[in-house]
């Protein structure tokens, strides 16, 4: 059977028989966009059949070649894994390639990584903010971090020409070896990069999307005012929180 019919049939449950949010569905839906990318990419058919242990194994290496994190990896692999137990729950499937994979060690200080709830709730805080400036502004940042996964520093460093919203695309440039790759952006990150884009401040004399209010580029210490004031806004307190 084809896994992006059986994917929609997933999310699908999760709407409708789980109720989960829009923000936790587009997560899945994100997820899934790459690992269809991987199969298109390496030749292997959109299948059931398809998902053994050597392809996960491929996935993981085409993960890694692209420069994301232990962690984000991990994550990828932990979504794709909530599908395939719906499949397996469900009769589709008996098979588990997951049983005992291993996944790419991360640093021994492993950073605390929000759940969907506290994702949510952390967007919800960056919208009620009195400033419009800063609530459209962080929306938007918030919403790229957690949908696509780039890094902060990747974030900073996108320019205009970048965010491609009529085809629901984002260039991120990686400071290793500058290589670029192209991300899906789901409706909910181009719709808060589109409503950032109306206020952005014109004659800012760069092209990088994340402005302070005077218009300079967002600096690394104002994205981190940014996720702090979110945070705190959001009530959420475990340290070593990170996007």
């Amino acid at each position: 059977m084809r896994l992006d019919e059986l994917h929609q049939e997933f999310l699908t449950c999760l709407e409708v028989e789980r109720n989960y949010s829009p923000l936790t569905t587009g997560a899945y839906r994100s997820d899934f966009k790459i690992f269809a990318s991987f199969l298109e990419e390496a030749g292997l058919p959109s299948l059931l059949e398809t998902v053994d242990r050597s392809a996960l194994r491929r996935y993981v290496a085409w993960l890694k070649r692209r420069g994301l994190a232990p962690t984000t990896v991990g994550r990828r692999i932990n979504s794709l894994r909530s599908f395939w137990n719906y499949l397996r729950d469900t009769d589709y499937t008996e098979r588990d390639p997951f049983f005992r994979m291993s996944l790419p060690k991360t640093p021994q200080e492993v950073p605390t990584h929000l759940s969907a709830e506290e994702a949510e709730a952390l967007l919800a805080a960056a919208q009620r903010q009195a400033c419009l400036f800063n609530a459209f502004r962080d929306t938007a940042i918030l919403s790229v971090l957690l949908y696509t996964g780039v890094r902060r520093s990747e974030l900073l460093s996108l320019a205009l020409t970048d965010a491609d919203l009529s085809a629901g695309a984002l260039q991120v440039v990686s400071g290793k070896g500058r290589k670029s790759r192209v991300l899906p952006l789901l409706p909910a990150p181009c719709a808060a990069l589109s409503d950032w884009l109306e206020l952005r401040p014109e004659d800012c004399g760069h092209d990088r999307v994340f402005t302070c209010k005077w218009g300079a580029p967002m600096s690394r210490s104002g994205l981190a005012s940014c996720l702090r004031r979110a945070l705190n806004r959001a009530g959420i307190t475990r340290p070593g929180i990170t996007l």
